[in-house]
């Protein structure tokens, strides 16, 4: 049921992760899209190359502006907006109606079985899985996801079927006016310090949404979530017989959807668990994507999916096949020590596509599924080796955030591409992962999944942190985050919206972080060379102080941290300075 959508919508930053998908999924139902944005990006260049026009840069004047919005019908602003912002202000002045986008959500999703997919972490990961599952079992989902996906082609699918996938923020009430038939809750832990002031204005906007749930709706949990349980119990407390049914999953003994016997880091697979429902087993799930989380992300989907009518086998099936998206510890490259000439790394072969070639859903605005994001490989094999002490990192100035740090993260496209890749098998090996965590919990958990994908390897991580009232409010979860590290590297804060710095600087967590045994800051200029040089002498200096297995180093962080593994990798390839 691809709805026919016959409005021109004008999107204030149509290039944000945010508003980008919808301004595909409404180009896809045949409606008018223009759009402005302050920076050029590859999602501009993909709507661009779609056909729509994107002026890129700060606002004209007003007279440009009212030219702009020529035949326009409804305005759509981010949430990053001001509403003193003059393009807003002229078009209202032009009687145009602006929504943000938790008010265009609702008329978006309006007419379809909608799955909002909410939580404080594991969003887009969920999201992701269960579109490709949907798709898979022939209902040809809509969906946005906040991620790029590659074997979804990108970040939104325009479907033909009923069900809209809908990855779900709390930040600004953007699930507030939504009515699902299935929401999902992953988690619930304190984030956005900047509009939520404590925990629990975080866990009443999770209540609120559960309570949009229909009816005939179905309220799908992670049972092993404390946050998760505070909204249940105020649930029933606030409307004890009005709510959906509450499907949960999880670990624990008396989850609806439980995953037992779990292992991770197994042969060539990265997590395995068998899969009760109700207590009977229906199978094995297996992910070549790591961490106990993600099995919980896949426990998530199995309930909707199972809900949707598809059969637990396929589901099963489908998820096997699932390699990742875009920031989700993404392999970005590897680099080994004393090889002068790099070698190339052939792409690991392609799961078997099971989505029914008739039944596909087109990917809204997006490149081919078969577009090159790199292929996770196996990690360095070897016998384990104990992780040696590394120097502390020195250098503990302050410096301040330049504005090159300040801006939108680069893409890898617009990157040198990195030559200097090798056999991962080889010893004395640097591998780079890429992921988007930046709360205490995601380093964590990424953490953990980095030490048991490590074998024997040493575990660098290298943090920007991300806004000052997170950096501030959270601190002292930081501390205690990076206990799987074996080396910390903290650069500046990524300030994103933020001007006030709240008095806090990276330093305040080099101090307070408890467990590595060499933590440093750096300043964002020379992060890439210092990292280079420190590689080179671990790896490759008279006395190697890294594992014979070599260095799995993880870059953490939703800013311009996504960067530093290509340009290190392109910083490796050329000889040292001196």
């Amino acid at each position: 049921m691809t709805r026919q959508r016959t409005q021109h919508v004008h999107f204030l930053g149509i290039g944000g992760a945010g508003l980008s998908p919808l301004a595909q999924i409404h180009l896809a139902g045949g409606g008018g899209v223009s759009g402005s944005d302050a920076e050029d990006s590859p999602r501009v260049a993909t709507l661009r190359a779609r056909g729509v026009p994107v002026r890129v840069g700060p606002a004209p004047t007003a007279e440009a502006i009212a030219a702009e919005l020529a035949g326009v019908d409804v305005v759509v602003a981010s949430s990053a907006l001001a509403d003193d912002h003059p393009e807003i202000v002229t078009a209202r002045s032009l009687g145009l109606p602006v929504r943000r986008r938790s008010e265009w959500l609702p008329e978006l999703t309006a007419g379809y079985r909608l799955v909002a997919v909410a939580g404080s972490h594991g969003k887009s990961t969920t999201s992701a899985m269960l579109t490709l599952v949907l798709r898979a079992a022939g209902l040809d989902p809509t969906a946005v996801i906040g991620a790029e996906v590659s074997q979804l082609g990108g970040n939104a699918l325009a479907g033909s079927g009923d069900v809209f996938v809908l990855e779900s923020d709390e930040y600004g009430g953007a699930f507030a006016g939504l009515e699902p038939a299935i929401a999902v809750i992953t988690n619930v832990e304190w984030e956005h310090p900047d509009i939520f002031p404590d925990e629990a204005s975080v866990r009443a906007a999770f209540t609120a949404f559960a309570r949009r749930v229909r009816p005939d709706g179905r309220l799908v949990v992670c049972g092993d979530d404390p946050g998760v349980a505070a909204v249940l119990a105020e649930l029933r407390r606030q409307a004890p017989s009005a709510s959906a049914p509450v499907l949960d999953y999880g670990f624990g003994p008396d989850r609806r959807w439980r995953a037992v016997d779990v292992a991770t880091a197994v042969g060539d697979d990265t997590a395995r668990a068998v899969i009760l429902h109700a207590g009977q087993e229906i199978g094995t799930l297996t992910l070549a994507v790591p961490g106990r989380h993600s099995l919980l992300n896949a426990l998530a989907v199995l309930a909707v999916a199972t809900e949707l009518g598809v059969a637990p086998a396929q589901t099963l099936a489908t998820l096997a096949t699932y390699t990742g998206a875009a920031r989700r510890f993404e392999f970005v490259g590897f680099w080994r020590a004393g090889t002068p000439d790099p070698v190339t790394i052939p792409a690991a072969p392609r799961p078997p596509d099971t989505t029914p070639t008739a039944a596909a859903g087109t990917a809204a605005g997006a490149t081919p599924p078969d577009s090159a994001l790199p292929r996770a490989v196996p990690s360095a094999a070897g016998a384990p080796a104990a992780a040696t002490a590394l120097a502390p990192a020195p250098g503990l100035g302050r410096s301040a955030a330049t504005p090159a740090q300040t801006g939108t993260p680069a893409a890898r496209s617009q990157l040198r591409p990195a030559a200097a890749v090798a056999d991962p098998v080889g010893g004395r090996s640097l591998e780079i992962i890429d992921d988007y965590a930046h709360h205490p919990t995601e380093i964590r958990l990424t953490l953990a999944a980095a030490r048991s994908r490590a074998r024997g390897r040493a575990v660098w991580a290298v943090l920007q942190p991300h806004t000052y009232s997170r950096f501030a409010a959270l601190l002292d979860g930081f501390a205690t985050a990076f206990a799987d590290a074996d080396r910390v590297y903290v650069t500046d804060i990524y300030a994103a919206r933020e001007t006030d710095d709240l008095g806090r600087h990276p330093t305040d967590l080099v101090e307070r972080l408890a467990g590595p045994a060499a933590v440093g800051y750096v300043p964002w200029p020379e992060l890439v060379d210092r990292l280079a040089a420190d590689v080179r002498d671990a790896l490759d200096g008279p006395v190697p102080a890294a594992p014979a297995g070599g260095i799995l180093l993880l870059t953490l962080g939703a800013g311009t941290i996504t960067t530093v593994g290509p340009r290190l990798l392109a910083a490796l390839d050329e000889p040292p300075a001196g």
